[in-house]
């Protein structure tokens, strides 16, 4: 048994290869799509898994707790809600964080407007 489930037709010329999952009308040749599922993962340890989470809930935090007296200052808890646990990822993962932000290319638009 092979591990999946149901079948999927690969377009003509172009053959299945271990790595196919979901075929090529949604994964990419190159290797950029779904960075995490292709069985090298950037591995991080215990501690880098708490401060990563940690993160979040400090983003959270500066989130609900920062006086908003107007919509001006307002924005800022919004960004630190965002940039903090990104800047927290970027460095845990060293440049793995890359494989998340990539160019977005016409056919990355195609996806996102079809799905």
């Amino acid at each position: 048994m092979s591990g999946r489930s149901g079948t999927h037709e690969i377009p003509t010329g172009e053959t299945e290869t271990p790595n196919d999952r979901f075929g090529r009308l949604i994964e990419r040749r190159d290797d950029a799509d779904f960075p995490f599922y292709n069985d090298v993962p950037a591995a991080l340890t215990v501690k880098q898994w708490i401060l990563a989470v940690s993160s979040v809930v400090v983003g959270f935090l500066a989130f609900v707790l920062t006086p908003q007296p107007n919509n001006f200052v307002a924005l800022i808890p919004r960004i630190l809600f965002v940039t903090i646990p990104l800047v927290v990822l970027a460095v845990v993962t060293k440049d793995h964080w890359r494989a998340l932000f990539r160019k977005v290319r016409g056919h990355d638009v195609l996806v996102m407007m079809c799905w």
